[in-house]
């Protein structure tokens, strides 16, 4: 078997660029195929990269892996492979054998504290979905369903490769969007995810046709759009994995759909709206902080859209004083470093944690005037001031009517949940004790 080369012209780093096709050769387990990748003499900012590869196949890159680098914006060229001695005076020699991918892996020459995952901050500015970055998302979704399960430090980190987030803030952000359209599940403290099974997700407002949520591979891909015409949908106003959808008729429980390695889900919104508790009940189920000192703290509070210093809060022979509410504590005054967010629940004497958008809903409702909510039935969509977004497990039950990131209302101060049905409102609105508006 002769190996082949298969060349590709693009931007960058060179050492950013390698190490985004380490982690998809390594994490597609194609490695004994692919052995190495050369990067061209004296690469700079624009170069050639080849891929080694050792297969009988003369004419694809090994495991459909052409369509996931095209993703990440290096195409290559299929059609065309190179021999050896081809490319042997575009490389360094040096080059030639040191990348191989059994024994090349990431690997963070420092240690970086990937931080608190359910820490947030609350500036929302939508904006049009880069492409670009939407197909980066893509690409992080084949990589997470090649992995499985990991740390939220290992998505961090997969995320900067890929160059879907460049800090903390944008790699929470991801995890909760991937999260929302049901591609991947969180431990109760957010320090795990895992990849949901594939699925096909049914439209409340047209069962009949639905989209792909969970697992997805290139493969999996394939096979399903052999049975089925395959559309697809830009998120909008948040950049995410595209929607992948069929429109066309596909009957309750059709044995193919089991047969491709997807369940057929249902309407997941209107079950998942059904199945999740009551706030009281959801607040219950929250991680409680034991025996917390508020002496060895700075203490700030949210309020009016900010965290503020707050003063009024303490402890006393193992009693907490202070207001309900959400609170920031910053170890030893240090506010540029790791914080704790938490809600204060006064009445139980208990300090929760949980995703930073249900900790600020429970801040919210709290306060005498609540929280509200509009349905509008001619457009079929409910919006919902971003100042007052809901928990996670309840956004996502909207989500997941669509398929589609929340997007932009006529009032860009309010957020916008297409395809919601007037009862999968009424119903999820009443267990947030929500005021629902119906125009």
């Amino acid at each position: 078997m002769e190996r082949k080369y298969f060349f590709a012209s693009t931007v960058g780093r060179p050492q950013d660029v390698l190490q985004r096709i380490i982690a998809v050769v390594v994490n597609s387990n194609t490695a004994s195929q692919i052995p190495l990748v050369k990067l061209e003499r004296n690469a700079r900012r624009q170069f050639y990269v080849f891929l080694g590869v050792d297969s009988d196949e003369t004419s694809r890159i090994p495991g459909g892996l052409g369509q996931t680098f095209r993703l990440l914006g290096i195409t290559f060229n299929e059609d065309s492979p190179l021999k050896p001695d081809q490319i042997r005076s575009m490389v360094q020699r040096q080059d030639i054998e040191i990348h191989g991918f059994n024994s090349l892996r990431y690997r963070s020459q420092t240690y970086e504290d990937p931080g608190d995952p359910f820490e947030q901050s609350d500036a929302w500015q939508p904006q049009e979905a880069s492409p670009e970055v939407c197909a980066r998302f893509e690409c992080l979704l084949h990589w997470l369903s090649a992995r499985g399960e990991g740390t939220w430090e290992a998505f961090k980190q997969a995320g900067d490769i890929l160059g879907v987030s460049g800090d903390r803030q944008e790699a929470r952000s991801a995890l909760r969007r991937l999260s929302l359209l049901g591609h991947i599940d969180l431990s109760g403290d957010g320090s795990r995810w895992s990849i949901s099974p594939g699925a096909l997700v049914r439209f409340p407002d047209g069962p009949e046709s639905g989209f792909l949520a969970g697992q997805r591979t290139g493969s999996l891909l394939r096979n399903v759009g052999e049975l089925w015409p395959l559309n697809e949908t830009q998120q909008t106003h948040y950049s995410g994995p595209p929607r992948i959808y069929l429109d066309s008729g596909v009957p309750p429980g059709a044995d193919c759909v089991a047969t491709l390695g997807i369940s057929d889900a249902g309407v997941t919104s209107t079950r998942l709206a059904d199945l999740l508790p009551g706030l009281e009940e959801w607040k219950d189920s929250l991680q409680s902080v034991p025996n917390l000192s508020t002496g060895v703290y700075d203490i700030e509070k949210w309020y009016e859209g900010d965290f503020q210093t707050c003063d009024t809060v303490y402890d006393r022979d193992g009693v907490y004083y202070g207001e309900p509410g959400m609170y920031r504590l910053s170890l030893n005054g240090n506010r540029s470093g790791r914080s704790l967010t938490v809600f204060f629940d006064e009445q139980a004497q208990r300090w929760l944690r949980g995703d930073w958008y249900g900790l600020r809903f429970l801040a919210l409702e709290a306060r005498e005037n609540g929280v509200s909510a509009v349905h509008d039935s001619n457009a079929g969509e409910l919006l919902i001031p971003a100042s007052q977004r809901w928990p996670l497990l309840y956004e996502r039950a909207l989500t997941l009517a669509s398929g589609l990131l929340p997007g932009r209302a006529a009032n860009p101060d309010w957020l916008s949940y297409p395809r919601i049905p007037l009862d999968l409102a009424r119903t999820l609105c009443g267990k947030l004790n929500v005021t629902l508006l119906e125009e």
